[in-house]
């Protein structure tokens, strides 16, 4: 049942000229949504989002459990965020960025950026909505949990199947229970289904779309001209004191980084899984179980409009044919998309027989029709043909032992986790874990630069480079199942190489500037000289036209911000764009509005989608931002604290 009564805050909001009527309808219609939303494209797309946050959260960097009696780091209404729940987040939020930016992101940067504060925020609103759900009585049965989780492509098999062990591993190393899980995907699906109900079907100003694709479709033609070292009159050579001057004037350019040295004991799943022997049954049952995968008939991508009768369809033929209409203009005249009509990768098994012939005929690509369909006759549009697929078993098998080694590594490294743990925690070294287990021992010298070896892995990188003097080593998992533990052996801080150590990178460094600097000065007077009508040709330049040129264009063999720079020239202008010890010198010659082509008529949904997407989401923030402020929030900012300073105490992870 939806109560008449909305949050107050809502209906003074900006964003809704009438909320009430904006809302009531869709969320009546999300009364039927676990019947029918559920079931369509669009719902599956969103559900799979949901799912796919609550897996990712499963992996990387563990989870700090928070003891004591305090529980929640802050409440919305009846809907509390607990430490624990507060504690991933900013993990994961540390996890994402450190992986984003390559190197370790500390939690005292994340702070300073705002990054912290913005996760206890997006847990609020999210808080504030599962507030609202209840209020709502907004819920999913257990049946559509069992289904979704099914569905969960990393609690699956390598077969496809559903595999409890798995599930029930990954949810453990993560810290949740099954309970927990499944209550917290109940609640995230109900949650995605009322941001359905309360931002679907926003239509934007059509105006605003327009100016948008004007925008967008424009073009420009200009022309641009080379200059490079052979352009200069001396050669560029350096003296001492010029080597000199530059050495002691960028010492950062001639400085060793800081430098870890790391002693480490690591376990990978291919290490294992060399020794484990695969049966031939088991790569034939997995052959088996994908045979979908490595057998696929030929396909057609295919589009189909259907039509209410022989008749209509015909007549929507023949206006195709005369060329009155494109394809397109049909589907404009029903209001629908190419989503729509699109009917993905078809068999002929998909379609009648007649309709089969005509579409899977040799070579045809194009329109056909009308054709019989399961939805009546329907004009078809086959924008391309995939051969059939037919791999034999000799071709995988390889590939599918190593996937099943590898596998079967992943669980014996999983079992191996206790053990090792418990030689760590009994006071062993990394020699001595080492020389008792199948973990092998190595050396490595890491900066923040390092990127190979065990430093691909970031959560090595991670490691290493936030560990302390002291710290006793623990067993993390990488990203591929395998697992180590290091320990910091010293730190070479910063050192500035002497200048004879750097010659050859200094002669280089100083090159590069100086050539770069003269032939900016060598730029700024040939562009001058080329105001007006000047050719590029009387100041012995030789010039390349690009005509017809978008926003999105590049030109070969020029800077990728070539296009954007001319697209900021008034007509006739000139600039120079700075290359790899290059310069560039752009004029432009026509600016080309009116340029949209029949390749654009897709555009225009495009666009439409975005900003209705766009207003969707600024729907749903304030819908967010009324609840809060109904539900009241409180924050025990003791508790926050308690959880970061845990967190900072363990190195942000």
């Amino acid at each position: 049942m939806i109560p008449d009564q909305f949050p107050s805050a809502l209906v003074a909001c900006p964003a809704f000229v009438n909320p009430l009527n904006i809302l009531k309808p869709n969320l009546k219609r999300g009364t039927i949504l676990m019947a029918k939303f559920a079931k369509s494209k669009t719902a599956s797309y969103a559900v799979y989002g949901v799912l796919g946050l609550l897996v990712l959260s499963l992996g990387g960097f563990g989870v700090t459990s928070f003891g004591g009696s305090t529980q929640s780091v802050a409440s919305v209404g009846d809907r509390e965020v607990g430490v624990n729940e507060y504690a991933r987040a900013v993990n994961n939020e540390l996890s994402r960025l450190s992986q984003q930016f390559g190197q370790q992101i500390t939690l005292e940067q994340a702070r300073a950026f705002g990054v912290v504060d913005n996760v206890l925020q997006q847990l609020l609103s999210q808080a504030a909505v599962d507030n609202e759900v209840v209020r709502l009585g907004f819920s999913i049965g257990d049946e559509e949990v069992r289904k979704q989780i099914l569905e969960i492509p990393a609690f699956q098999s390598l077969g496809g199947q559903f595999d409890k062990v798995n599930y029930e591993e990954r949810l453990r190393s993560s810290g949740l229970s099954t309970k927990e899980f499944e209550n917290n995907l109940r609640i995230q699906t109900a949650r995605t289904f009322l941001q359905g109900a309360v931002g679907g079907g926003v239509i934007g100003n059509s105006a605003y779309g327009d100016a948008v694709i004007d925008f967008l479709t424009q073009e420009r033609n200009f022309e641009w001209a080379l200059l490079d070292a052979s352009a200069l009159s001396e050669e560029v050579t350096a003296t001492d004191a010029d080597l000199q001057a530059y050495y002691d004037e960028n010492p950062a350019t001639f400085t060793l980084p800081e430098s870890r040295q790391i002693t480490y004991a690591v376990l990978l799943p291919e290490t294992v899984a060399a020794t484990i022997e695969v049966p031939a049954s088991e790569i034939q049952a997995v052959y088996d179980e994908r045979a979908a995968e490595f057998q696929k008939p030929e396909r057609r991508l295919t589009e189909r409009l259907a039509f209410a009768d022989e008749a209509a369809a015909n007549a929507a033929k023949a206006r195709l044919d005369s060329g009155e209409v494109r394809f397109a203009d049909l589907l404009a005249e029903r209001d629908l998309t190419l989503e729509d009509v699109d009917m993905g990768e078809v068999t002929r098994d998909d379609l009648y027989e007649e309709t089969a012939n005509a579409l899977f005929a040799d070579g045809f690509l194009g329109i056909a029709g009308p054709l019989p369909s399961s939805v009546g006759p329907a004009i078809f549009r086959v924008n391309g043909a995939l051969a059939a697929i037919d791999t034999p078993l000799e071709d995988v098998q390889e590939d599918i032992r190593s996937e099943l080694a590898q596998s079967r590594a992943r669980r014996e490294i999983l079992d191996y986790i206790t053990e090792v743990d418990d030689l760590l925690a009994g006071g062993a070294t990394l020699e001595e874990v080492a020389a008792e287990t199948q973990m092998t021992l190595e050396t490595t010298d890491i900066t923040t630069e390092s990127a190979e070896d065990m430093a691909a892995y970031n959560e090595f990188r991670a490691a290493a480079l936030s560990a302390q003097d002291g710290d006793f080593p623990e067993i993390t998992e990488l990203s591929d199942g395998g697992i180590f533990a290091l320990r910091l052996d010293g730190i070479t801080p910063p050192t500035l190489q002497d200048i004879e150590a750097v010659t050859d990178q200094l002669n280089e460094a100083w090159t590069y500037a100086e050539t770069q600097i003269r032939l900016n000065t060598l730029a700024d007077e040939k562009a001058a000289s080329l105001e007006g009508d000047v050719l590029f040709a009387d100041q012995g330049l030789r010039s390349i036209a690009e005509v017809n040129l978008r926003r999105d264009g590049t030109v070969a063999g020029t800077p990728p911000t070539t296009v954007f720079e001319a697209f900021n020239l008034e007509l006739g202008q000139l600039t120079t764009i700075d290359g790899v010890n290059e310069v560039y010198i752009v004029r432009l010659n026509a600016i080309n509005t009116d340029t949209q082509t029949e390749e654009d008529e897709g555009l225009s949904a495009i666009v439409a989608n975005e900003v209705n997407g766009s207003l969707s989401n600024d729907i749903y923030a304030a819908f967010t931002n009324a609840v809060r402020a109904d539900a009241g929030v409180s924050i025990n900012t003791t508790a926050v604290n308690a959880v970061l300073t845990q967190l900072a105490t363990n190195g942000g992870f």
